[in-house]
């Protein structure tokens, strides 16, 4: 029952207060109705009375609103509609896809485990090999959610794609994550003829911890130890091929890296896989969840991915499966994407798309022992005469250098509305400018700044949400994050364009309130200021790049309202400082850019506003607002526009960030004019 009770208590607690903390405001479980049903009603009345109930009873009376001794729908009335339909599996299918979601596949801690299976709505004649999607989140977060866009591409060249859950550490800790994975494949198996699947075809993929677990699929056949009990124990959990990308594989190297070395720590997520305490301190432990501890010739064939700049999972985690898989006779194909971190729009270019997409498809045709998988440009490995049937190619590079154009690929969705502001609330208030980024607990954070509120001074503060996976609709309300302090050398009432950077295990968040001000956590929840004043003089709306690799320095871009309105452009210009460290000291000089676009008529100051610069490969694309540039040099630009990813009149979607997870872009803006309710939006940004 502990097992059970964990995972309902993480869920239900209060998250660790922000030294805001006075000003958060009461927070809903972060549960839905259905999952309570689904794990305490045992006698399927559709509502959960105390003597059902098997947590303690402070968090019956917390999930029981209104006092009256049940848990029903009524006491979960603010959760949207939407997030509701989201949460409990609802949602429209794409028009040529069948998704039955939620589907049962096996028991893990005495509690169900689910996924979702992606079919083509066009039967087949013959049965269609299927790839099984494990999503990352360093096994500490994440859902099956995110892994229908990953399945869905292959479903719609002919596979039948499943995304599974798996049993989080906190609630258990290894093995209960590789035997819910074999437990999904096993039921695979046995509901072959119900999906029209080859039980003798399945292939597994994953990313960062959803990679370990992919390879650890791959590599721990047979090994009877990691089955579990979860069900279908007639069935085997071998499969045919393996998608590893950027999965830690040697966690006593990996902990080992220079770099890398806060991994080791107690309650880092390897540790947390573990069960706690320092992670070298656990040689047992280590060998249990390295999938190279397995390896043998009767693995199946592998390609891994990984980013040579990659700052959570060392390249050399690739490396060293690699190698062992070809020590032991077994197929592997080793890609190093130059420049890529982890994850990225590298990971689906077109050229690397294509790799993936060339070597799962190799389990299309009806050979049960799948060719060796393609080289990087595109000759069979097999067919070179210097190989032989099991082959590596290693070392092989590719380059996502070229030049790219970024379009919108699906609808936009809500991420947060107006907050609960308490004290400080008006009908006006909302969300503008903000930063988006996944904390270190696996749970994604958004910051906001919020304008119009009933603060003294400006009238602006900084509200936090938060969510267990980033394209979910209505994220959770944490509370206010930050309002101005005085022995800040804040303005009153300005604290305002929050912005986030992730550099050596550590979170900073960059904001201005007189000046460009600058805060550090280890957590990515709670945050210290870096002294008790700004680290360079701005204006307003920063934006970070991380330009060392190139110019080995950092570079801020900030609005720069002190020169007044430039009458060619009727607008601000934007600037631009360097440091070698974040923490500075930046240079006293500022770069000027000034806005190519000039704002349509009866707008002032638009395009300079809350500037974006990221780097894709060889080229740095600027967005003024959703007009978005290409250049080779990130301090010099021109036009026309490369893209226009929304209309310029009406203006209706400002302030764009980026965030990336699982190797997909999501392009994130707030809602200024136009028919749809106020707040922050996301769709997926792709790159062609």
């Amino acid at each position: 029952m502990q097992r059970f009770l964990l995972p309902l208590l993480m869920i239900l607690m209060t998250s660790p207060a922000t030294f805001a903390q006075p000003d958060d405001v009461a927070r809903r479980p972060r549960i839905s109705f259905a999952e309570v049903l689904r794990r305490e009603d045992s006698d399927g009345d559709g509502k959960v009375n105390r003597s059902e109930f098997k947590g303690p009873p402070r968090l019956f009376d917390r999930l029981d609103t209104n006092g009256d001794g049940e848990i029903t729908k009524v006491d979960f009335p603010n959760i949207p509609q939407q997030r509701r339909d989201r949460r409990e599996g609802g949602g429209a299918a794409p028009d040529d896809l069948v998704i039955h979601r939620d589907v049962v596949f096996g028991k893990g801690g005495g509690r169900d485990l689910t996924m979702h299976v992606v079919l083509p709505k066009e039967p087949s004649a013959s049965a269609r090999p299927a790839f099984v999607w494990i999503h990352g989140g360093g096994w500490q977060g994440g859902t099956k959610e995110g892994g229908i866009r990953q399945v869905t591409p292959l479903v719609r060249n002919g596979f039948v794609g499943a995304t599974i859950e798996y049993r989080l550490t906190g609630e258990a800790a290894f093995p209960a994550q590789i035997e819910d994975c074999k437990c999904a494949i096993r039921y695979l198996r046995a509901h072959a003829d119900q999906y029209n699947l080859d039980p003798e075809r399945i292939a597994v993929g994953g990313s960062s911890a959803g990679g370990h677990l992919a390879a650890l699929m791959g590599t721990s056949g047979g090994v009877k130890e990691l089955e579990g009990e979860g069900g279908w124990p007639d069935q085997s959990s071998r499969v045919q091929t393996v998608l590893d990308l950027y999965g830690p594989t040697d966690f006593k190297r990996f902990v080992s890296t220079k770099g890398y070395e806060g991994h080791n720590r107690d309650q880092s997520p390897e540790s947390k896989l573990l069960g706690g305490g320092e992670v070298l301190s656990n040689p047992d432990g280590i060998a249990r969840v390295n999938p190279i501890t397995y390896i043998d010739k009767d693995d199946p064939p592998f390609l891994i991915i990984h980013g040579d700049s990659d700052p959570t999972v060392p390249a050399n985690q690739s490396q060293t499966l690699h190698e062992a898989l070809v020590a032991a006779g077994v197929s592997s194909t080793l890609h190093i994407i130059e420049g890529a971190k982890h994850g990225g729009p590298q990971f689906s270019s077109p050229e690397v798309s294509g790799m993936k997409t060339r070597f799962l498809s190799r389990l299309l045709s009806d050979d049960k022992d799948p060719p060796a998988p393609a080289a990087a440009d595109g000759v069979d490995s097999a067919d070179r005469p210097d190989t032989a049937d099991k082959v590596a190619n290693a070392g092989d590079k590719v380059s996502a250098g070229g030049p790219m154009t970024p379009r919108i690929s699906g609808p936009w969705i809500k991420l947060v509305g107006q907050p609960p502001l308490e004290k400080w609330a008006t009908e006006d208030a909302e969300p503008v400018d903000f930063t988006v980024y996944q904390a270190d607990d696996g749970r994604w954070q958004l910051i906001s700044c919020i304008r119009k509120t009933a603060h003294p001074g400006n009238h602006r503060l900084l509200y936090r949400w938060s969510s267990p996976e980033l394209d979910r609709e209505g994220w959770d309300p944490e509370g206010i994050f930050l309002s101005s302090k005085p022995e800040w050398d804040h303005n009153e009432g300005t604290v305002q364009a929050p912005f986030h950077v992730r550099d050596n295990g550590n979170h900073y968040l960059f904001y201005n309130s007189r000046g460009g001000h600058l805060m550090k956590s280890k957590d990515g929840i709670n945050y210290a200021p870096v002294g008790n004043q700004a680290v360079f003089p701005m204006g307003r709306d920063v934006c970070i790049l991380d330009d060392r690799e190139q110019s080995g320095k950092w570079i801020a871009y900030y609005t720069s309202p002190e020169k007044g309105i430039n009458p060619a452009t009727n607008d601000h210009t934007i600037r631009a400082r360097t440091a070698k460290y974040l923490e500075g000291p930046w240079s006293e000089d500022a770069t000027e850019i000034p806005p190519i676009t000039s704002p349509p008529s009866g707008y002032k100051f638009v395009y300079a506003e809350s500037p974006l610069v990221v780097k894709r490969g060889d080229h740095y694309y600027r967005f003024e607002q959703l007009d978005v540039f290409r250049s080779a040099d990130p301090l010099k630009w021109d036009g026309p526009p490369i893209a226009r990813l929304a209309p310029r009149d009406p203006l209706k979607r400002l302030a764009p960030e980026i965030a990336t997870r699982d190797g997909q872009d999501y392009l994130i803006a707030y809602q200024w004019r136009g028919k749809d309710p106020r707040g922050i939006y996301m769709a997926p940004l792709d790159w062609d």
